[in-house]
């Protein structure tokens, strides 16, 4: 955990910078760019990877078939982008993006010369080595877009980061890894494989494409700026609640499927898994939500302060994350993938219903992000019953779990407010909230979830000797 924080505090630092020297309308340029490359880097980076996971003695053969899968795959993804840049440009009405999405889509053409020991490095569980290359990868590329938004590049030292960042990581995964393809390539193995894989990848480009129609929305309907506020306002909630949720996950994944015959050893690692990342999550989207004006002008700059009502609702809505990534990591496997492609789909109908509602509503972007709020309290509902019947986990205990860190950090967020009503210095009121809400939570959590407290501390103090 300290080393995802690490991580973690790179890049909120590096994000501080950049949006203290480039304007808000670079970054809801690149943010149109990030949206359909990440959309074509699901489709190199999942599917595959999860089935040779998945799979329990997966070959040498297995993993080249999948290595040259995913370049050509790769490839032609990036020249269906690269001959539809124009066209994405001119409905933008933002000329430059042809450029922008040129150079940021060779992104997943590089890192999917690295997918195979990606794959291979977590079915070792060896994470330690994404660590690396991710911490590695975001200094360096870091470093160099804050030297060259210093110099006046503006959005270009944004294209540059996402460029450098993935070529660094590339390389760091391909060093560490002790696996190498071969030539080899088998259609049976690739077909096999295709069996499984086909569902996990159209429920990852659900999920990514059901995260991001609200940005494409944003963009046509407003203007870029407009994306940038929704974006900054998501960022720093993002960063929080999808690195904890992944930490968890690129150990829960291969540990499940371990266990996948033992349903009441699955269960305990499940029940465990989302008290912790609840506990873990719920006091920083509460407190996030609390000081969100204060943090904004302190990391910021008033020039970011309309990104502050979506970074208050969407703190709100990941606090429902933790129960559905793992519970929906659970049913993966397990090798559930038709449940779990039947509440992907059902989940992004309700989405994509709630954002045309929204739209048709109000002129007004805060509908958008309230609609994301209430898909994932629908969201949240749908998992229970899928939870009860595949591990028998009681409606009763998923509220728990779920609940009991939660009212730890609501009753925390009371008092950090109320410190927040005290006229002060930005910089000492957002110290002493911050700090108030450390106390309160801890005190709380031992008031009312002192079990997750004690394990917590526990492995930390495990991991320190």
């Amino acid at each position: 955990m300290g080393e995802k924080i690490l991580q973690q505090g790179a890049n909120l630092a590096i994000t501080i910078v950049l949006a203290r020297l480039i304007a808000p309308e670079a970054f809801g340029a690149i943010a149109i760019v990030m949206i359909f490359t990440s959309i074509a880097s699901i489709i190199t980076t999942t599917g595959f990877g999860s089935a040779l996971i998945q799979k329990k003695k997966p070959t040498d053969i297995d993993y080249s078939t999948i290595f040259y899968s995913n370049i050509v795959i790769a490839v032609a993804l990036y020249l269906l982008l690269y001959f539809t840049a124009p066209l994405i440009a001119g409905y933008y009405k933002i000329l430059e993006l042809t450029y922008y999405i040129r150079i940021i889509s060779l992104t997943f053409v590089i890192s999917s010369a690295s997918n195979g020991s990606s794959v291979y490095i977590q079915k070792k569980l060896k994470f330690r080595v994404f660590f690396t290359s991710s911490l590695v990868s975001s200094v360096a590329s870091g470093v160099i877009s804050m030297y060259m938004a210093y110099r006046g590049y503006g959005i270009w030292a944004l294209v540059i980061q996402s460029l450098i960042g993935s070529i660094i990581s590339s390389v760091i995964i391909l060093i560490r890894s002790e696996w190498r393809p071969r030539l080899l390539f088998s259609f049976k193995s690739l077909k096999e494989l295709f069996s499984f894989s086909w569902k996990m990848l159209l429920i990852n480009l659900l999920w990514t494409v059901g995260n991001n129609i609200q940005g494409l929305v944003i963009a046509k309907k407003y203007n870029e700026s407009e994306l940038a506020y929704y974006s900054k306002g998501k960022h720093i909630p993002d960063l929080i609640s999808a690195n904890t949720v992944y930490s968890v996950n690129k150990v829960m994944f291969p540990a499940l499927s371990q266990y996948q015959d033992d349903l009441g050893k699955m269960l305990s690692i499940m029940r465990k898994s989302i008290s912790i990342n609840s506990f873990l999550i719920s006091p920083c989207m509460i407190g996030l939500a609390v000081v969100s004006e204060r943090l904004i002008v302190f990391l910021f700059t008033d020039t970011w302060i309309s990104s502050v009502p979506y970074m208050q609702i969407l703190c709100i809505a990941y606090l429902f994350q933790p129960i559905q990534s793992i519970s929906i990591q659970a049913v993966v496997a397990v090798g559930k993938m038709n449940t779990y492609l039947t509440v992907e789909i059902i989940k992004r109908i309700i989405g994509i219903s709630l954002l045309v509602a929204a739209v048709m509503l109000s002129d007004n972007v805060i509908y958008i992000v309230v609609a994301m709020l209430i898909s994932e309290m629908i969201s949240t509902v749908i998992i229970f019953p899928v939870n009860k019947k595949y591990f028998n986990y009681s409606y009763i205990q998923q509220l728990t779990d779920m609940f009991r860190p939660m009212l730890s950090a609501i009753l925390m967020g009371v008092a950090v407010y109320s410190i927040g009503l005290i006229k002060m210095n930005v910089t000492l009121g957002l110290l002493l909230q911050i700090l108030a809400g450390v106390l309160s939570f801890l005190l709380f959590s031992f008031l009312f979830d002192r079990a997750t407290l004690k394990y917590i501390l526990s492995s930390i103090r495990k991991r320190k000797s």
